[in-house]
């Protein structure tokens, strides 16, 4: 599977960049909480994120690793 943020034009790359906000996260960090309100989309610039989801009693089930300029909404 390609990256999608690769296959951007130089015009759309510039465009994200300029309108984005860098964060930078550590090992163990959460981007993002389950059930909490999303306003943007998170674009991988170097590293990976795995991506998982709590169910009712609290343990985690892994989906999938997000790496470098791949993007989840």
């Amino acid at each position: 599977m390609g990256s999608l943020y690769a296959a951007l034009s130089p015009q759309m790359k510039a465009l994200i960049e300029e309108n984005s906000t860098l964060k930078h996260y550590s090992a163990g960090d959460s981007v993002l909480r389950q059930g909490s309100y999303i306003s943007s989309a998170v674009i991988v610039r170097s590293g990976t994120l795995k991506v998982f989801r709590l169910d009712e009693d609290g343990n985690s089930h892994f989906l999938y690793f997000l790496s470098e300029g791949e993007l989840c909404v």
